[in-house]
């Protein structure tokens, strides 16, 4: 008989995690309402068990093989699942508050209204998983993989999703404010509907995403890249749009009042019925781009929207080469200065060579300079993420402190050059030549460096973990507190 008022877990006296083991292993998985609090299963395989309604708080389970359990409404407050494999676990309304899950597996798990409040799930695979409805405010995503991860209605305000791996993720209704997606890549997401007040989305990858009928106010899109996105009738009252690239993207009936957009590129974008009072553009492109009143300008300064808010349109006629005006370009300690956007001009002009000049951090965000010569070039601190750099030449560049993560810089010539402390983690350096470069303390964790000629090369202090060395000519290199994991160098 049921006792009125107690639960099924406070009903149920403590379980002996041995005498769980010895009954799963004779073939009996099913466990509902047991209490192993604090218990020690690390390393177990569990694998397809059940313990719903259980009470796991503060249990460990590092490293445990837990492939498609079923922890439905399960206390697991504060357990350790780091490097756990979950993949298709079932944890459908369990509470997750302050749990670790770093490191772990836990594709297509099914999380739909967990709470995972603090919880810890840096750098976990989540790939497809659903987390609709889950309470993950705090949580911590740093560069976890939660690519097509279905978070509908989730709560992810003051989450850390910075370096997050979040493409075609969906997002619509969440509550994302005052969340960091710093650098995280939002590729075709749909964040359709999502409070993103007061969001961080430096820097982030928002290519095609959907962000209509968002609430963005305040949110910083600083040098993010939002090509192509769908943003009709987004809340962007006073946000942060400087240096983003917003190339065809679709801001119809949008609110941009307020907005810093200095230095944006707003080439092709469409801005039909967008409000626009009170916003900063210097240094704003504008080329072929659709404006308020559905005139289009074929300035590439910020003055035709300016003129276009207190005048008739005018149409102004494609320019044509003779009015192309050349950024003028100082000399300073022998090297030309130049800017991004001179650069890429010059080479959609079909100019390769920038021997010599000064391009020190600027943001060439996904770039395309294929085959372009850099020799000699300071390009110190510069930003290259996703950069296509295939053939490119940099010998004696300066590329110190650079950032050229996931950058293509196959059979790329780099003899020479120096790149301390740059970031190349999961660059493409297959059959480039690094020969007496200097990459000491470079992050070149996940780089692919198959075939490359690294002899005489300077690695010290470098973090070469999980890179990609296969027949790499390492002769000569200094490896000297160089961060490689066993084997990997045989």
């Amino acid at each position: 008989m049921n006792t009125p008022g107690l639960s099924i877990t406070e009903r149920i006296d403590s379980f002996d995690p041995e005498h769980l083991l010895q009954r799963y292993r004779r073939g009996d998985d099913t466990f509902v309402a047991v209490s192993m609090t604090r218990a020690d299963l690390k390393g177990v395989n569990l694998s397809g068990i059940s313990l719903s309604r259980s009470k796991l708080n503060g249990a460990c389970l590092h490293g445990a093989q837990l492939q498609g359990a079923d922890f439905y409404k399960t206390d697991l407050s504060g357990a350790d699942f780091s490097e756990a494999d979950l993949k298709q676990a079932k944890l459908r309304r369990a509470h997750l508050r302050h749990a670790n899950f770093s490191e772990a597996s836990m594709a297509q798990a099914d999380l739909t209204g967990a709470i995972l409040v603090e919880a810890n799930l840096h750098r976990a695979n989540l790939g497809q998983a659903i987390l609709m409805r889950c309470m993950l405010r705090g949580a911590n995503f740093f560069e976890a993989n939660l690519q097509q991860v279905d978070f509908y209605k989730a709560n992810l305000f003051k989450t850390n999703c910075s370096g997050a791996a979040m493409q075609s993720c969906k997002l619509k209704r969440t509550n994302a404010g005052e969340a960091d997606f710093h650098e995280a890549n939002l590729t075709r997401a749909d964040l359709t509907g999502a409070d993103l007040t007061g969001t961080r989305l430096s820097r982030a990858n928002l290519c095609s995403a959907t962000l209509a009928s968002v609430n963005g106010t305040g949110a910083i899109f600083e040098h993010a890249n939002l090509t192509n996105v769908n943003a009709l009738e987004a809340e962007l009252g006073a946000a942060d749009l400087t240096g983003a690239d917003l190339r065809g993207a679709n801001f119809q009936n949008a609110n941009l009042s307020d907005c810093d957009l200095s230095h944006a590129n707003l080439t092709d974008a469409n801005l039909t019925g967008a409000n626009l009072s009170r916003i900063e553009l210097e240094g704003a492109i504008f080329f072929n781009t659709t404006m308020p009143d559905g005139s289009v300008s074929y300035g590439s300064t910020a003055q035709p929207l300016a003129e276009s808010a207190t005048q008739p349109p005018v149409q102004d006629p494609a320019p044509d080469a003779s009015s192309v005006v050349v950024p003028t370009i100082a000399i300073e300690d022998a090297r030309q200065n130049a800017d991004a956007r001179s650069i890429l001009e010059r080479y959609a002009a079909g100019d390769r060579d920038f021997p010599d000049i000064a391009l020190r951090r600027v943001q060439l965000y996904g770039a395309y300079l294929r085959g372009v010569n850099f020799s000699h070039a300071d390009l110190t601190g510069t930003y290259l993420r996703q950069a296509t750099l295939a053939g490119a030449r940099f010998p004696d560049a300066i590329l110190r402190e650079t950032c050229l993560i996931e950058s293509n810089l196959c059979e790329s010539d780099l003899t020479a050059a120096i790149l301390a402390a740059a970031d190349l983690r999961a660059a493409n350096l297959g059959d480039a030549c690094l020969a007496r470069a200097n990459l000491q303390e470079a992050n070149l964790r996940q780089a692919n460096l198959r075939g490359a000629n690294l002899r005489g090369c300077n690695l010290q202090q470098a973090n070469l973990r999980d890179a990609i060395l296969d027949n790499a000519n390492l002769a000569d290199a200094n490896l000297t507190g160089a961060s490689v994991l066993p084997g990997q160098l045989e």
